[in-house]
C-alpha cells in the first residue's frame, strides 16, 4: 500500500510505518488500553475519535492479501491468528491515530502546494522524458486501488506524520567514537600473498573399475538425483490482453478530451542563453559592454575570467515552470532579443536573452483521438484487472475450483505438465511466457491448493494451483554411469589438489617462498602463479579476482605470516597474510556508518514516542469489532 510514497527517496516514514508493525506487538494489551462495553460499529477510539470498524476491516483484509501473497498461499483464519495479524493491524491503526493527534495538537499542516509539488517530483509519475504524466499517475493509483482524493490524503497524513517524527530525531546522532571505531572495524586493510593450485587441469586420475564407481553412486546419491517436477495449472491475468477488449465510445473520448484539455496543451516556450557571474558589479559590467555592441560570450569572457566556467549557455525550449521560479520572470517576461537585468540566483547572477518563442498550441481532437482511445483503454483495462483480480479472488473464497473460476469468468486455463524449480520441462527446456516469480509460487504452493492472486508485475497477477507433484529421484547407476564417472573423476581431482594445497602451505610455514613451494612461476608458465593482492577490505573492497569471500574472510582472522587454504572455484587457495593495513579515512563511509546508527537511535525514539503518546491520549478497543476481523 502507497508504494509510490514509500519509495521517495529517503523517507523516514517508510521506516516508521515498518517500526510501527514491529512495535505494534510489544504495546498489545498495555495498561491504558481498556475494554469498553460490547457494542457500536468502531474497533478502537483514540483521543475520543474513532477507528471505524469498516476502515479495521478493510485494513485487515488488505494485509490478509499482501501476507498471504508474501507467503505464496491463502492464509486462513487460524494462521492469521497464530500471526496476531489482528493484533499487529489494529496497533498499527492505533498509533498512527495516535501521532495523526499529537501533529494536529502540534499544528502541523501539510498544504496543498506541498502535495501538488511532491507529486509532480515523484519519479514514479514521470515519463520517460523525466516530466509529471498525469496518465501515468491515474494508472498507478488505479492499479494499486487508490482514487486521487484518497491518495493525496493518506500523503498527507502521512507528511504531517514524518514532520513530527523529524522534529523529535532530527538532532539524534551517533557520538563520534563509536562512529570510529566502526569505521576502524569496517575499513581495515590487509595484504596477502596467494597461488591457487587447480583441481581442473589434473589429467593423471587413473580410469575407475566398475565396483568403485556403483561405490561411488551409492555413497553420493544426491548427485544423480532428478529434480521435484510438478504439474501445475495456472490462471494468467495481463492488462495488456485486456485493452485489446475494450471499447470507448465516441462520446467518451470527445468527453475525455475536454477533460484532459490541458494534456493536450502546450504552453509557450521559450529557448534563451545565458551567462552567470560571481556578484552583481561583474553581470552588469558585462551588460554594459554588451550594449555597446560586445557578444554576450565576449563581454562574459572580459568582465571575468573565471566567472563563468560553463561560458555562454543556450538553453530550451522551456516551458515557464521548467526553470527556477526567480529566472522565470526575465525568461518569459520580456522580449525576445533583449538582455536582461543582472538576475539573482542561488547559482550566482543571470544574464538572460530570449533567442526564440514557441507560442502555445492546442492539439486537436483529431490529433489526439488514437492515442486517447489507447491510453483509456490501457485505463479501462488497469481498472478491469483489479475488479477481474478481486472476483476471481472471491470465487475462489466461495469454493470454487480454479478450473470453475475460470470458466465462470471466461478466463484462460493454462496447464503445464512438468515443471521443475528452475522454470524447464520434463526435457529441460525452458517453459515459455511465465510471469515473473510464478515459478517460485508453484513450489510454494502445496498439492491440490491454489495460491493467492499474486502480481508479478503492475500489469499483470496469476493463480497457480499445483494439480500433482512428482519427488525427486535417484537415477539407477545404469542410468546415471556417465554423470557418475565424470563426478568421481572431478572429486579425485579435487582431492589430489588439496593434498598438494597442504603439502604447498606446510613448506611456507616451514619456510620456503610461496613461488618455491608451489614451483609456480611470476608469469604461470608451466604452473601456477604467485600473486600479491593489493589492500583489501573485510568487505572484498579492492580484492582482486581470485582473492573470494570465504578467503577474505580467512585472512581476516589470520595473523600476519600465517597460513591459510580456502576452497575456491577451481581449486585451492594458499594464502600468507603479510600486512595489517589502517582504514583510509573517507569521509563517505563516516557518513553510511553515522547514518545507519542514527537511523537505529531513531527507532528508538519512536519507540519511546508511541509509549508516551498512549500515555498521554486514552484508547480503548471494541472486542466485538476485534472478533469479527476473524
Amino acid at each position: 500500500m502507497l508504494d509510490a510514497i514509500r519509495r521517495r527517496a529517503g523517507s523516514w516514514v517508510v521506516k516508521l510505518l515498518f517500526l510501527v508493525l514491529v512495535l505494534s506487538f510489544g504495546v498489545w494489551g498495555i495498561a491504558d488500553v481498556v475494554s469498553p462495553g460490547r457494542g457500536g460499529d468502531w474497533a478502537a477510539e483514540v483521543a475520543g475519535e474513532p477507528i471505524q470498524q469498516a476502515a479495521f476491516q478493510e485494513e485487515y483484509q488488505d494485509t490478509l492479501r499482501r501476507v498471504s501473497r508474501a507467503f505464496g498461499g491463502r492464509i486462513d483464519a487460524q494462521q492469521a491468528e497464530a500471526l496476531g495479524l489482528r493484533q499487529t493491524v489494529l496497533n498499527r491503526m492505533i498509533d498512527g491515530a495516535l501521532i495523526d493527534r499529537a501533529a494536529a495538537d502540534l499544528g502541523i499542516v501539510v498544504g496543498d502546494d506541498t502535495i501538488r509539488d511532491i507529486i509532480r517530483a515523484d519519479a514514479n509519475f514521470h515519463n520517460s522524458q523525466g516530466q509529471f504524466d498525469p496518465e501515468l499517475f491515474r494508472t498507478l493509483l488505479q492499479q494499486n486501488g487508490f482514487t486521487e482524493q484518497r491518495y493525496t490524503r493518506l500523503l498527507r497524513r502521512e507528511l504531517q506524520r514524518e514532520q513530527l517524527v523529524d522534529s523529535l530525531t532530527g538532532g539524534v546522532a551517533p557520538p563520534r567514537a563509536l562512529v570510529e571505531t566502526i569505521q576502524n572495524y569496517r575499513g581495515e586493510r590487509r595484504t596477502a600473498d596467494f597461488v591457487v593450485v587447480s583441481a581442473t587441469g589434473d589429467t593423471a586420475v587413473p580410469a575407475p573399475d566398475e565396483p568403485t564407481l556403483r561405490q561411488f553412486h551409492q555413497d553420493f546419491p544426491g548427485l544423480f538425483t532428478a529434480p521435484e517436477v510438478r504439474a501445475i495449472s495456472v490462471v494468467v491475468l495481463a492488462s495488456a490482453e485486456l485493452a485489446d477488449q475494450q471499447a470507448v465510445s465516441e462520446d467518451e473520448l470527445r468527453a475525455a478530451y475536454q477533460e484532459r484539455l490541458g494534456e493536450f496543451t502546450r504552453p509557450e516556450r521559450r529557448r534563451f542563453r545565458q551567462a552567470v557571474f560571481t556578484d552583481e558589479a561583474k553581470a552588469k559590467q558585462a551588460r554594459d559592454r554588451v550594449t555597446q555592441g560586445a557578444t554576450l560570450a565576449a563581454a562574459a569572457a572580459a568582465a571575468e575570467a573565471g566567472g563563468s566556467a560553463a561560458g555562454v549557455a543556450e538553453l530550451g525550449p522551456v516551458a515557464r515552470d521548467q526553470i527556477p521560479e526567480e529566472l522565470a520572470g526575465a525568461v518569459f517576461d520580456q522580449p525576445k532579443g533583449q538582455l536582461s537585468q543582472p538576475v539573482p540566483s542561488p547559482l550566482g547572477w543571470h544574464l538572460i536573452e530570449v533567442t526564440a518563442v514557441e507560442a502555445p498550441a492546442v492539439e486537436t481532437f483529431a490529433e489526439v483521438r488514437e492515442r486517447l482511445a489507447g491510453q483509456m483503454k490501457r485505463e479501462k483495462a488497469a481498472d478491469e484487472l483489479v475488479g477481474l483480480g478481486h472476483r476471481l479472488e472471491d470465487a475462489l473464497g466461495r469454493g470454487a475450483t480454479l478450473d470453475e473460476a475460470a470458466a465462470e469468468l471466461a478466463l484462460r486455463l493454462r496447464r503445464i505438465e512438468a515443471i521443475d524449480a528452475g522454470g524447464r520441462d520434463a526435457a529441460g527446456t525452458p517453459v515459455p511466457d511465465l510471469p515473473e516469480g510464478l515459478v517460485a509460487t508453484a513450489f510454494e504452493t502445496a498439492q491440490g491448493t491454489e495460491s493467492a492472486l499474486v502480481e508479478a508485475d503492475r500489469d499483470t497477477s496469476y493463480v497457480v494451483r499445483v494439480d500433482q507433484v512428482t519427488p525427486s529421484a535417484v537415477r539407477t547407476f545404469e542410468a546415471a554411469r556417465a554423470q557418475v564417472e565424470d563426478a568421481w573423476r572431478q572429486q579425485q581431482r579435487d582431492d589430489r589438489a588439496r593434498q598438494r594445497a597442504d603439502q604447498v602451505a606446510e613448506k611456507v610455514r616451514g619456510g620456503a617462498t610461496l613461488a618455491a613451494a608451489s614451483g609456480a612461476t611470476p608469469t604461470g608458465t608451466g604452473g601456477a602463479r604467485v600473486q600479491t593482492t593489493p589492500p583489501f577490505t573485510r568487505g572484498g573492497e579492492g580484492a582482486p579476482e581470485g582473492v573470494t569471500a570465504p578467503l577474505i574472510e580467512a585472512l581476516f582472522a589470520a595473523k600476519p605470516g600465517e597460513v591459510v587454504v580456502v576452497r575456491t572455484d577451481d581449486g585451492y587457495a594458499v594464502a600468507k597474510l603479510s600486512s595489517i593495513l589502517p582504514p583510509v579515512a573517507a569521509a563517505a563511509a563516516a557518513t553510511a556508518i553515522r547514518d545507519d546508527l542514527q537511523q537505529g537511535m531513531r527507532g528508538d525514539v519512536l519507540a519511546q514516542l508511541t509509549g508516551q503518546l498512549r500515555s498521554r491520549y486514552p484508547v480503548r478497543l471494541n472486542p466485538r469489532a476485534f472478533d469479527q476481523a476473524l
